[in-house]
């Protein structure tokens, strides 16, 4: 297999996209505050590697300066398209970070369908004099990925915690105002049963 030049870091485009969790995904929009599926790619692989990407899914798949992979050869700051409307980047572990869609955020999730994937294999625009051949089916270093990869599926899991126990503690608040409310009534039905016995009983 012939060499190709292979990002010099995809770390860089890893770690801007997961510093984007929590913005909302908007159709069309490719930062800084808000993305969709394809933007967050776009902007990930400019901001993080100075290097540009066709801006939509169907563009990135029809490109012949991505390099086609399988689900068995992703490796970290691939491009993965569980659909032809929807791509996400993948970070290893079988683990993914996307703009999945109207009403979400930026977030990392877990691998699923693999309608096909892309890598990053020649530079679309930027000065890549420094990038170096490598073989397609040799590993790119990627030496900060697990260490970013454990931030973002920490800081997700701590999302996660914190958005449990709000709703606990909000489930319990409300059963709380429930039973309150019934003693105030019960108390208030036995007050008023009393007045009203004491009434009769003093007119007799």
């Amino acid at each position: 297999m012939p060499n190709v030049m292979a990002p010099p870091n995809a770390a860089a485009a890893i770690a801007y996209a997961l510093r984007q969790r929590g913005k909302p995904y908007v159709w069309g929009a490719t930062g800084p505050d808000t993305f969709d599926c394809s933007g967050l790619m776009v902007k990930a692989y400019q901001v993080g590697d100075g290097i540009t990407l066709p801006r939509t899914t169907q563009a990135m798949l029809a490109s012949k300066s991505l390099m086609a992979v399988t689900a068995q050869q992703l490796k970290p700051g691939d491009l993965v398209f569980p659909s032809s409307e929807h791509v996400q980047m993948y970070l290893g572990g079988g683990m993914v970070v996307e703009a999945p869609h109207t009403g979400a955020t930026v977030r990392v999730a877990r691998l699923g369908t693999v309608m096909a994937a892309r890598r990053v294999t020649t530079p679309a625009s930027g000065d890549w004099s420094t990038a170096s051949p490598v073989s397609a089916a040799e590993s790119v270093s990627v030496p900060v990925v697990g260490s970013v990869v454990a931030q973002g599926i920490g800081t997700g899991f701590t999302h996660f915690i914190g958005s449990a126990l709000s709703k606990v503690f909000s489930w319990a608040w409300y059963v709380f105002e429930v039973l309150l409310g019934t003693l105030s009534i019960v108390f208030g039905i036995t007050l008023i049963t009393k007045v009203i016995i004491g009434t009769v009983t003093s007119s007799n």
